[in-house]
């Protein structure tokens, strides 16, 4: 489903994509399944006491957004490429530097509201890259 609204290739081999909120269900089935078509994924995550729980179930890298400057840490891990596309279920404070984390083009794609809060849009990285932002829910 996430690759479906990312509209990620199933080739899609040599990708990078950031799951927010990883430990949920549907953040946990997302990084198992981009590991099987061989895309890299990145999970966030509040507190340390989740990350060796989600690099078991197949999380690529894990950041700790309590403790992580989430920026640096996508540019460590993507070499200063960026990342191809994020499933952002959180909305909170991430949304910018998961928007720039993006690759030129990149997508984000918005599927719930964890944080309860509604951020403003990252418009510079929007504007500048050509970014794409996709709203995503189930009916």
């Amino acid at each position: 489903m996430i690759v479906q609204a990312g509209e990620m290739p199933i080739d899609a081999v040599r990708r990078s994509v950031v799951i927010t909120g990883a430990s949920s269900s549907v953040g946990t089935a997302s990084f198992q399944i981009l590991k099987q078509i061989g895309s890299g994924s990145i999970a966030t995550t509040r507190t340390k006491k989740k990350v060796a729980d989600l690099k078991k179930a197949g999380a690529d890298h894990v950041i700790v957004t309590e403790d992580e400057d989430i920026g640096a840490r996508l540019n460590e891990i993507t070499n200063g490429k960026g990342v191809d596309l994020v499933c952002d279920s959180v909305i909170g404070d991430l949304i910018a530097p998961a928007a720039e984390a993006l690759v030129p083009e990149g997508k984000m794609v918005l599927m719930g509201f964890q944080s309860g809060e509604i951020p403003a849009l990252p418009f510079y990285p929007i504007l500048t890259k050509g970014i794409k932002i996709q709203g995503f829910h189930l009916v």
